[in-house]
């Protein structure tokens, strides 16, 4: 910052993008800097969902479309795009076209909302969802499993 403070650490800057770059925030690093210093493996949770933004515009539009198929609830949220095989999401059975609207009690209106909440969990907790499926609401338990032990991961 203009202090002179670091407030993040570059992963991956992508010279073709006009500066893009992705960093990891300082204060995850020092996190993760105490669990290295300690001689342990760093886990990070995962649940092996991909998602997108849904605003009750895009809703209508999709809904609107005789060849989508499905209904999808017209609120913003996270809208599951694809459920990962061999992940705790997929045991759970959360499904394309789900909708989440909260995670622990804490309200999703954004993908990278949940993104949060399941980082800041812990690898094994039990994370309960409120899910909107067609016009359903379903209660969703799952338990978050480590992404290096993920089927993705593997064959990375």
């Amino acid at each position: 910052n203009e202090r002179g403070q670091v407030v993040g650490i570059n992963t991956a800057i992508r010279k073709d993008a006009e500066g893009i770059g992705f960093a990891i925030p300082i204060n995850t690093a020092k996190d993760i800097m105490q669990v290295l210093a300690r001689g342990e493996r760093v886990q990070h949770p995962y649940i092996g969902l991909q998602l997108l933004p849904l605003t009750p515009e895009q809703a209508k539009n999709i809904n609107a479309n005789p060849n989508t198929g499905t209904f999808v609830p017209e609120e913003s949220g996270a809208l599951v795009a694809r459920v990962l095989p061999g992940t705790p999401a997929e045991s759970a059975g959360l499904r394309k076209f789900d909708l989440i609207m909260e995670c622990d009690g804490k309200r999703v209106r954004q993908p990278n909302d949940l993104s949060r909440l399941v980082e800041k969990s812990r690898v094994g907790q039990i994370l309960e969802l409120k899910v909107r499926r067609g016009m359903s609401d379903l209660v969703v338990r799952l338990r978050t499993a480590d992404l290096s032990t993920s089927p993705e991961s593997v064959n990375q």
